[in-house]
């Protein structure tokens, strides 16, 4: 009886040094393909100008890029990247009019040119010189545009909600990500300057002691 009881607390405690392992080989596996991902997605936003500069091609090859990455992440590959590929040419077509729209709205805004009075001292007589009363809004670029556009209105300009959440969750993450590498390049670029100036210390105080 004594020896059954050992044998079965042996293979029990085998047992659970097994479970332990494998446990830890998943926990390891997972935070393993985790870092991984978060790295994949660091090194592809890095690829990418702040969104809020972007010209249409440049927002044409992100949708491209983005559709290729969510479908190959999908089990209805084929059918997500379709669908996908006619979202962005709506969505496209959709930012294209909008610059028109942009462009067109400031040239019409331009007010012919008013004619403002210049004194020529050489022959005491007075000139007039054209000056353009209003010299143009800035126009909005592609990236701003569709920076501007929530989820509701990706819906409205395609008629299609799940590939407008999918791009939008796309699209606020690389918006995320270029804005936490820019503080950081600031904070860098700040802490190089006070170290300067702290080297620069002894030195100016030498000189003074002088």
């Amino acid at each position: 009886m004594l020896k059954v009881k050992m044998e079965t607390k042996s293979k029990s405690s085998t047992g659970t040094r097994s479970n332990w392992r494998d446990n830890l080989h998943d926990n390891a596996a997972s935070k393993f393909e985790s870092s991984s991902k978060i790295a994949f997605v660091e090194k592809e936003s890095s690829k990418w100008r702040g969104v809020s500069t972007w010209n249409l091609e440049e927002v044409r090859s992100w949708l491209t890029t983005t559709s290729h990455k969510l479908a190959s992440e999908s089990t209805d590959g084929d059918e997500m990247e379709g669908r996908l590929v006619g979202f962005s040419l709506k969505l496209l077509e959709h930012l294209q009019n909008d610059l028109q729209k942009s462009d067109s709205k400031n040239k019409k805004m331009r007010v012919g040119a008013v004619s403002t009075p210049r004194v020529d001292m050489s022959n005491l007589q007075i000139k007039w010189q054209k000056l353009d009363s209003y010299n143009g809004a800035k126009t909005k670029t592609a990236g701003q545009l569709l920076i501007l556009k929530s989820v509701k209105k990706l819906i409205q300009i395609t008629s299609d909600e799940k590939s407008s959440t999918a791009i939008h969750k796309e699209l606020r993450s690389l918006l995320a990500l270029q804005t936490n590498r820019k503080r950081n390049a600031t904070k860098a670029e700040l802490a190089e300057q006070r170290l300067s100036q702290m080297k620069r210390k002894p030195w100016m105080q030498a000189k003074l002691n002088k």
